[in-house]
């Protein structure tokens, strides 16, 4: 694994962020990319108990 990282990408910018990454793909033929999601935000939402 060279990276393993988690963007918040706000919805209208999806298809920007996935074109971005088969550009990506298509350029670094030796280099398996995934992209997967999306995923809810489950690290950023916090959970308040009274």
């Amino acid at each position: 694994m060279l990276h393993n990282g988690a963007y918040l990408v706000p919805v209208e910018d999806g298809d920007a962020f996935a074109a971005a990454v088969d550009a990506l793909t298509t350029a670094h033929t030796d280099v398996v990319i995934e992209c997967a999601g999306p995923w809810p935000p489950y690290s950023f939402a916090t959970l308040d108990q009274q």
